[in-house]
């Protein structure tokens, strides 16, 4: 019987199970802090263009990490919430198994 928060393929507490790739955590990661930077980074050429468009993007820049973690926060227990269920279903038809050993 496997003890630690591995699944058996190395993975914590099964977060990869369902061929999950931890690239689209990494984008995610990426776009999430790279975004705001990026925009911060171009508001004196975009102030050029259009001031107002840039004291906008100056004002919500900040707020789009948080915003885009919030959104992967839900999207991660949202799929959690799926995973418990089958977790113990698995768990229920394994006690069975064992309790039909002895």
């Amino acid at each position: 019987m496997n003890t630690d928060n591995t699944d058996g393929k190395g993975s914590v507490n099964g977060c990869h199970k369902n061929n999950h790739s931890p690239i689209k955590h990494m984008l995610h990661m990426i776009l999430c802090c790279g975004l705001p930077i990026v925009i911060i980074f171009a508001l004196p050429y975009i102030a050029k263009i259009n001031p107002a468009v840039a004291v906008f993007l100056g004002v919500i820049a900040p707020f789009i990490c948080p915003l885009m973690m919030g959104g992967m926060i839900f999207m991660m227990f949202k799929g959690n919430k799926n995973n418990k269920e089958t977790d113990a279903q698995k768990e229920m038809l394994i006690s069975e198994k064992e309790s039909r050993e002895f």
